[in-house]
């Protein structure tokens, strides 16, 4: 190395480390999972959901709806959670609506999440749009009322919920 390469190496070895060390420490303060940032909505309701009908409603709105059922996390024993992905602006956001029927009633979530860092202001008017025809489209189809659920911010402020 001369004298004349000298001065550009040493501030670009210090910035690499610079970032190497920032996302080091980073990865160690949120874990494995980077934060969920976003609006939520969840509880039980005194009913219990046709899962048939809620595909059919939000397939009619949303065509790119997938759907899934599982039995992990906070399900309990015996117990299958329906998972309708129905709107997904960007490769790590998305609007979904889940429910668990726990007999004589449901518990549900509605949200719209991203990962990691904080999601731009922007994102959240099309997406609340979204929930609200998704939330529409289960009254009118199917008689769900998701009314008594109230959006609430996760892991950032929310402007469009001011």
């Amino acid at each position: 190395m001369t004298r004349r390469t000298h001065w550009i190496v040493w501030p670009v070895a210090a910035l690499v480390l610079a970032v190497i060390l920032f996302f080091g420490v980073r990865s160690f303060l949120w874990g494995i999972d980077p934060p969920e940032r976003g609006v939520i909505a969840k509880g039980d309701l005194p009913i219990t959901i046709d899962s048939k009908c809620v595909e059919n409603a939000l397939r009619k709105r949303f065509p790119d709806l997938n759907v899934m059922a599982g039995s992990a996390g906070e399900v309990p024993e015996g117990k299958f959670q329906m998972i309708f992905d129905y709107y997904h602006p960007t490769a790590n956001t998305s609007a979904v609506l889940t429910f668990i029927d726990l007999g004589r009633s449901s518990r549900v979530e509605h949200f719209f999440l991203g990962h990691g860092e904080k999601l731009r202001q922007e994102v959240f008017p099309p997406a609340l749009q979204a929930m609200a025809t998704a939330s529409g489209a289960l009254q009118s189809d199917c008689g769900v009322d998701l009314s008594p659920l109230k959006l609430k911010p996760i892991g950032q402020h929310v402007d469009a919920l001011d």
